[in-house]
This record gives structure tokens, C-alpha cells and sequence, in this order.
């Protein structure tokens, strides 16, 4: 792997369940605090409620199960997708270490997906490497392979111009097309195969980082 790239493959799954957890709890209308002495500081706002049980620290009784479980995920996809890039690949090593699931390797379009045979879809920062007229085709792909009540979770790089890449983490040259979305585009593309819009998260540019969106969108249960 390029230099610092596993960092970064390995800080994916941490960065997608806080991002997760924080659209499961905008969608509720409910704030998600997960930084450490925030909700003390949040507190003495002037606009915090005054009632100080609507705003206290609420842990569930179950967090260590929680943890634990979390904990589980994270090694599994480092181990997956960082501990033995070095020494044979990936795909084989993932079904050689967990033959009760299923791994694949095929384009975005090129899935051959059953229809409602999937609970969930999460394109991570990579369908804006779609040309801009192919990624509704491959959205609708998901779509009909949702489940009803099935969940559809896109991160992507916010903008109305593309932009052209040249240098990859670690400094790796590549020679490819970021194509950069407005979050309304996007809804409008959901809402056409049939998908309702859900949660919504954006982060405005920071540095030289170009603004970023997540969306959640669903297919309707009948």
C-alpha cells in the first residue's frame, strides 16, 4: 500500500458509524454529542434548555456490549482491507478467513444485483468516480435491490465542477475524475428511482478540503 494510506483505510469504518449514528439521530430531531467535555459545554449556552435532564450525558445500559461488538467490526475490516494487503490479496483472504459471508469484486456497473435482496448499500466516498450520466443508473441498481425499508448511504465531495486528480493518498500518481455533486442534485436523482430521503449531513470546505455531504435515502415499505 501507498504510505499512509492504511491509516486511512483503517480510520473508514470509525469516520462511517460516527456519521451513521449522527444521521439516525438528525432524522429523530435529536443531537448526537461524541466529543469529549461537549456536553458540559453545550450546557452553559445561553440558548440550553433549562431543564437540566433534557440535557444531561444519557449512556444506554448496554454500552460495553456496544463497544465490544464495535470493537469487532473495526478489526475485521482492518483486517480485511489492511493486515494482509502485503502478503496475498485482499478478496482471497476475506473468504478464506470468513467462508459464511459472501465477497465480490465487480464494478458499480456491473453488480448483477437480485432485486430486494439487500438491506443496505453504502457507497463511501467512490461513486463520484461515475460519470456524472451513469451514477442514476447505478443508483436505480441499488434501488431495486433494496429491501423495502432498505437503506441507501452516499458520502461524496460537494460542488457543481468536476475536478481533475493527479495524486492519490500517500502521493501514489493517478490520472482520474472527481465528480463533484450538490446535495439537491442528488435527492433529485434518489427521489427518481423510487428512494425518500431520509437524513441529510453537510460539512462545509475546511482547508483545502472542497465541502462534503452524507446522505441517507430509503425505499418506501409498502
Amino acid at each position: 500500500m501507498a504510505q499512509h494510506a492504511g491509516s486511512y483505510v483503517a480510520g473508514c469504518p470509525f469516520r462511517a458509524v460516527e456519521l451513521c449514528a449522527h444521521a439516525v439521530h438528525a432524522h429523530a430531531d435529536l443531537w448526537l454529542v461524541n466529543e469529549r467535555g461537549a456536553v458540559a459545554s453545550a450546557g452553559r449556552l445561553a440558548a440550553a434548555p433549562d431543564d437540566a435532564t433534557r440535557f444531561g450525558l444519557r449512556q444506554p445500559a448496554d454500552l460495553e456490549e456496544v463497544r465490544a461488538s464495535y470493537d469487532r467490526v473495526a478489526d475485521t475490516y482492518v483486517d480485511l482491507a489492511v493486515g494482509r494487503l502485503d502478503d496475498e490479496p485482499w478478496l482471497e483472504h476475506a473468504r478464506r478467513r470468513y467462508p459464511s459471508q459472501r465477497f465480490d469484486l465487480a464494478s458499480a456497473t456491473d453488480l448483477d444485483l437480485a432485486p430486494a435482496s439487500l438491506g443496505g448499500v453504502l457507497g463511501w466516498w467512490s461513486l463520484c468516480n461515475l460519470p456524472r450520466g451513469v451514477l442514476p443508473e447505478v443508483v436505480a441498481d441499488f434501488a431495486r435491490a433494496l429491501v423495502p425499508g432498505g437503506q441507501l448511504l452516499i458520502g461524496t465531495h460537494v460542488g457543481d465542477q468536476d475536478i481533475q486528480r493527479r495524486q492519490a493518498y500517500g502521493g501514489v500518481p493517478v490520472t482520474w475524475t472527481t465528480h463533484r455533486w450538490l446535495p439537491e442534485q442528488l435527492v433529485d436523482v434518489f427521489v427518481a428511482v423510487g428512494l425518500e430521503t431520509v437524513a441529510e449531513l453537510r460539512f462545509p470546505a475546511s482547508g483545502d478540503q472542497s465541502p462534503q455531504v452524507v446522505l441517507a435515502a430509503r425505499r418506501p415499505r409498502p
